[in-house]
């Protein structure tokens, strides 16, 4: 990933969500819906996110919003 998230003031704690990609994915759509993404904003990232490995959610995810410690 380069530069800042898409939604950069959205963050997810990874430790505080199901760890597998379906997990992280859904977190992540809580949290761009409870900040006010578009719909078709969501559902681009879901597809996006999914359509590869878990490293590729990881990596996806972190490009459209950050990630908490």
């Amino acid at each position: 990933m380069n530069g800042t998230p898409k939604y950069a003031k959205v963050a997810l704690k990874i430790s505080e969500t199901d760890s597998n990609a379906f997990g992280v994915v859904n977190a992540a759509r809580k949290a761009l819906q409870e900040a006010g993404a578009p719909p078709a904003e969501i559902e681009t990232f879901m597809k996006e996110a999914l359509s590869g490995d878990y490293n590729h959610v990881l990596n996806t995810t972190a490009s459209w919003i950050g990630f908490k410690h």
